[in-house]
């Protein structure tokens, strides 16, 4: 065999050898990493639910109405379905459902709520930079069968104007306790809270969902914080 032979031969081995190296690397980097989801149940009427997130099977068992659930979960689509409360695992009626594509090191918030009179699943993105020394940041979600919102601490508008479905933020100081609450767009008419906060040291984003229907009891903010650091 020439040498002109053996070198081609050569070369050809060498990129099949890469080609089978190319090919068995991306499956190894589909889908790693891990990402966290916070459920929160705002289906006013349904009472305790059950919540199943596909691939995992049911991970809370008779949540009551306005709870945050945490969850870490692996990286890539997440789909979520939030069900009437039964005894066996994820059986009960399906009160709503939606998704999301989630890069490894997502942060989301899922709410459970009524959109356009179906009960809905939907979702965005919780920020966790780092916020400014002596200060919080505050997350507002419309979720709520209600026109535009403010959402005020004490008398101070935090995020105005919020359309239903919408989400805002803004920044608030850090430290003392915080008042929230929410109007009609514009005016003092209170339509839910005040919800008392406290430990609001520096470094915390602080998410806000306002749920519930026309009836009044059922309107309801959920609170809850995340340390993000300054």
């Amino acid at each position: 065999m020439t040498l002109r032979k053996l070198l081609a031969q050569a070369m050809m081995l060498a990129v099949a050898a890469g080609s089978v190296f190319v090919a068995g690397a991306a499956p190894a980097s589909a889908g790693a990493g891990n990402a966290t989801i916070h459920i929160v149940h705002g289906l006013p009427g349904a009472g305790k639910v059950d919540i199943c997130i596909g691939g995992s099977g049911e991970v809370a068992s008779r949540v009551p109405y306005a709870t945050r659930v945490k969850e870490r979960v692996a990286a890539g689509k997440v789909t979520i379905k939030v069900r009437k409360a039964s005894k066996g695992q994820c059986k009960g009626k399906l009160l709503a459902a939606g998704g999301a594509t989630l890069p490894d090191g997502a942060n989301r918030t899922f709410v459970a709520s009524v959109v356009a009179g179906k009960g809905k699943v939907t979702s965005f993105n919780n920020n966790m930079a780092a916020t400014s020394p002596g200060q919080n940041r505050i997350t507002a979600a419309h979720k709520m069968a209600a026109k535009a919102l403010d959402v005020l601490n004490v008398g101070e508008t935090l995020v105005g104007g919020l359309a239903q479905g919408a989400v805002g933020s803004s920044t608030i100081p850090a430290g003392g306790v915080y008042s929230l609450w929410a109007a009609k767009a514009n005016t003092l008419d209170a339509v839910a809270g005040p919800r008392l906060v406290t430990k609001t040291g520096e470094g915390q984003a602080f998410t806000i969902v306002l749920i519930g229907n026309t009836k009044a009891p059922t309107r309801q903010i959920v609170v809850f914080k995340q340390n993000v650091g300054v």
